[in-house]
């Protein structure tokens, strides 16, 4: 059935430079895969208690100039960390017998790569499948507390100005390219996160397809899986049972209800019917905005450590709304401030720009939070995407709400509404020693036009994802070479390859929208 509704041909647009964001010869890329690779399976002789004592050891050595000793340290050069192998003696056994990470395409060649999983994710994965993640621990904590707790210390520790003595062995750890960087002199950063969230020259990553307003760029350098319905993600890629688009976006489906909770309790009779997100479109009763996404279409861009963290806008929009989901201080009335990751708020906006890290509820300002009890910071690797837990959906996050910009606005008439509106919602979500999400561009005012291309915002230490949703009724059609690999269909060098992310970059063509009952745009 599948198969039969893709067919998959070779791309038509001149192609890109390499979509690798590090060099092929960087220790994290392997293409000689000569064990098998580590899933769910239990890291030997370890208990969840040492397994929290070990996160904590890594942290904790993230002060140390050398990132592959700490943080960013991988199984191939376990044997350098003595200390944490004596915490973990199942750690030797797992890199001697699995390779840990995951494949991904190289879109331009259709070659299959392995990237190698840093250990503080593969650990943190490990809490999430062997650890309930309810159950008190050392210091009375749950596994939910430990990894929150951890990334907000890591987050200070690499804001602090002692941390860029790390960024030359980060450089080096990921063959970053000093070139392409708009200051290349890392002696010019405050601190590492100032050199994580990089910016690029302005040419850096070319925008396809610029004046076709219908045309979809990628969002960020990333490994990116796409589908057209959120059943086709359920069914391919996001395991979660409870998850759908307006528990993503928390966003209720009946306005009587209250919002979702990030813990996944909510009124799960008045849901009964509608646990996919995919309730009837004639029932009256619907929240206006949930009837919008409802149906919708997804595309997911994970970032890993090594990437540029700057993510920006996929196509021409108007920016509508600004929510915040589940950052620790915030409340119903939306009066208090979220401080992601305890980030230093007194820098304000950026040279020329705006940045957003705390935003206070103001009536008209098109921002507001939600909400949703307190957000975790579960790993967003597609091992623990792939199993039946509440990740996208828990994690804590922020929504830019956009609405396509119609040929009246893009020309800069903006006292003229669209033909008919249709929006797009950018989530961008924290993970495990990610707490920080900025908006620089998606903290303009409401009203304010966004050109493809433009920033967005960034994240600060770590990898993490970025969910774009597109509504239904903008008629959203990704790339099929795209659809194929999502789907588990497309063809890569050695034949049927799949479900697997792709390697984009920021401005890469990956659709369109208006392909159907696109209304007149």
């Amino acid at each position: 059935m599948v198969c039969g509704l893709f067919n998959l041909k070779k791309r038509k647009e001149t192609p890109l430079p390499s979509t690798l964001t590090t060099s092929p010869i960087c220790p994290q890329h392997i293409s000689d895969i000569d064990k098998p690779v580590d899933s769910t399976s239990t890291i030997p002789d370890a208990d969840v208690e040492s397994l929290v004592k070990a996160l904590d050891r890594l942290v904790s050595l993230s002060t140390d100039p050398d990132v592959s000793h700490s943080i960013d340290s991988y199984t191939l050069n376990l044997f350098e960390i003595p200390s944490l192998t004596k915490l973990i003696p199942g750690l030797e056994k797992l890199a001697a017998k699995y390779h840990v990470g995951n494949f991904v395409i190289v879109r331009q060649t259709g070659e299959k790569i392995f990237e190698s999983m840093p250990l503080y994710t593969r650990i943190g994965m490990h809490l999430l499948f062997h650890g309930d993640t309810q159950t008190k621990l050392l210091q009375n904590k749950t596994v939910k507390d430990v990894l929150r707790e951890q990334s907000v210390r890591q987050g200070r520790i690499y804001d602090s100005p002692e941390s860029v003595k790390s960024i030359p062995s980060f450089i080096k750890t990921y063959n970053i390219d000093l070139v392409e960087l708009e200051e290349p002199d890392v002696s010019k950063y405050n601190c590492f996160n100032d050199f994580f969230s990089r910016k690029l020259k302005p040419n850096a990553r070319p925008v396809q397809n610029q004046d076709d307003p219908l045309a979809i760029c990628s969002i960020a350098d990333s490994r990116l899986t796409v589908y057209p319905t959120v059943d086709m993600a359920r069914e391919f890629w996001i395991k979660s049972h409870i998850f759908n688009l307006p528990r993503l976006l928390n966003i209720p489906l009946y306005p009587s209800l209250p919002s979702f909770h990030i813990s996944g309790k909510a009124d799960e009779e008045a849901h009964a019917s509608n646990r996919n997100g995919n309730a009837p479109n004639s029932d009256p009763n619907l929240n206006s905005m949930a009837l919008r996404f409802n149906g919708g279409s997804l595309a997911i861009f994970r970032l890993a450590p090594a990437d540029y963290h700057r993510f920006h806008c996929p196509v021409d929009a108007v920016i509508e709304e600004l929510v915040w989901v589940g950052f620790a201080g915030d409340s119903p009335n939306g009066t208090e401030e979220p401080v992601p990751n305890d980030t230093d708020t007194s820098k304000g906006k950026e040279k020329g720009g705006h940045e957003q890290k705390i935003q206070h509820h103001a009536s008209g300002s098109g921002y507001k939070l939600q909400s949703a009890g307190e957000g975790t910071y579960y790993t967003v690797n597609p091992q623990a995407i792939n199993q039946d837990l509440p990740v996208l959906e828990s994690n804590v996050r922020s929504v830019l709400y956009l609405k396509l910009a119609s040929p009246q606005t893009q020309n800069g008439n903006k006292g003229k509404a669209p033909t008919e509106e249709k929006y797009l919602a950018v989530v961008a979500i924290g993970a495990l020693l990610v707490g920080s999400i900025i908006w620089t561009g998606g903290a303009k005012p409401k009203g304010t036009l966004i050109r493809k291309g433009e920033e967005l915002g960034y994240f600060k230490y770590g990898g993490s994802t970025v969910v774009a949703v597109w509504e239904r009724e903008c008629g959203m059609r990704f790339d099929e070479d795209l659809v194929g690999y999502s789907a588990g269909v497309g063809m890569g060098q050695e034949g049927r390859i799949g479900p697997v992310e792709v390697l984009v970059r920021v401005g890469e063509g990956i659709g369109r929208v208006g392909c159907q009952d696109f209304g007149s745009f």
